[in-house]
């Protein structure tokens, strides 16, 4: 075998010394860039974790699994603050206009002793708190009705002294019934007791009641109840979870 000068041997020091030159100095400018004070921005929603409540704090909008609202739709809206404020909308209706006699026919269809919320309709978030990194969010379910109720006048009960002591109609021992198409609180047959009301008043303050009276006024009866329950994603953009409506459904919330 031929054995190469030894002249040449330097030439192949130095060469491979400029390569390991240009890989240092390659590998010095990446760590000088990893060591900048500089801070390195990766996203406003890697702060968000799921425990505080400012975290859920956004305009939500997505849909309800195997449930649809009367037009069909699936859609829900919840909007909060970072003060857990806010309101929750199903449906893609127009909201219902508001009543303005008291005793004209209001929500047609609508049960009132059920606890489907009206689409359209933004119900006001109460009790918004996070527990096990879950927002839970509650609403009233008659809070729909407090436009109509607040049309009522309070009436004194005095005949029923164990009853509501105000309602938005009048409450006799007799009860009430319907006679030739006309409603009647008293006995129905007894003209000289019976006194007539309207029939929307009847359904919605004395056999279904929604309203909640005193002596100054009238507004929705029943209590906030927990309707929303769900965890935020790794990235802070989603909300999974349960919702009730009309029994319990999945929900899927993006934030937008």
């Amino acid at each position: 075998m031929t054995r190469l000068p030894d002249t040449h041997r330097p030439v192949e020091v130095l060469t491979m010394n400029r390569s390991m030159i240009s890989l240092f100095l390659a590998l010095s400018t990446t760590g000088m860039g990893c060591a900048s004070s500089d801070p390195v921005s990766i996203g406003d929603n890697a702060r968000k974790t799921g425990e505080s409540l400012s975290d859920y704090g956004a305009d939500w909008d997505g849909y309800v699994e195997a449930w649809q609202a009367g037009s069909g739709s699936d859609h829900v809206h919840v909007s909060l603050d970072e003060n857990g404020q806010g309101y929750l909308e199903v449906g893609d209706a127009a909201a219902p206009e508001p009543p303005t006699d008291p005793d004209s026919e209001y929500l047609t269809g609508e049960d009132a002793a059920s606890a489907r919320l009206v689409e359209g309709f933004r119900y006001t978030v109460v009790d918004a708190s996070v527990e096990a990194r879950r927002i839970r969010l509650s609403v009233n379910n008659l809070e729909h009705y407090a436009t109509w109720c607040e049309l009522q006048t309070p009436i004194l009960n005095t005949e029923v002294p164990d009853g509501v002591e105000y309602s938005c109609a009048p409450v006799q021992a007799g009860g009430g019934g319907i006679r030739d198409g006309k409603c009647y609180v008293g006995d129905p047959d007894d003209p000289q007791t019976r006194a007539e009301i309207s029939c929307v008043r009847a359904e919605h303050c004395l056999i279904h009641p929604v309203c909640a009276c005193t002596a100054d006024g009238c507004t929705a009866s029943g209590e906030a109840t927990r309707i929303l329950d769900a965890a935020l994603s790794i990235d802070a953009d989603e909300l999974d979870g349960t919702i009730v409506v009309n029994g319990d459904h999945s929900v899927h919330l993006l934030r937008e």
